[in-house]
């Protein structure tokens, strides 16, 4: 089995960043900790099975290959380039999320 490798775009990074910054200011820094971790472990999976996300079922999306995975109530969406899993960004899934996608391509 191939594993592939996860490389975060800037504002996948800036994501997890914003997230981080979000739940220490409101709830405190464990829970800072444990919710980032939990969409990290969650990408960390796409390494060894890169399809379990499924396709945004946009046509401008799934042209350039974009898939998404849930991760609580956040969406990780990301791309496969060879053996790498490009994530794309990490958007709170209550929000225009494929607005939001659609302005950062």
């Amino acid at each position: 089995m191939q594993e592939f490798r996860i490389d975060f775009r800037e504002n996948a990074q800036k994501a997890l960043n914003d997230i981080f910054d979000r739940y220490n200011e409101l709830v405190g820094i464990d829970s800072a900790v444990s919710a980032v971790g939990k969409i990290k472990k969650a990408i960390e999976h796409l390494a060894y099975v890169p399809y379990i996300g499924k396709t945004c079922g946009q046509r401008e999306l799934d042209v350039l290959g974009i898939r998404q995975l849930n991760c609580g109530n956040y969406i990780c969406f990301y791309r496969l380039k060879e053996n790498v899993v490009e994530v794309v960004d990490i958007i709170d899934g209550r929000t225009d999320y494929i607005k939001r996608l659609l302005e950062n391509r």
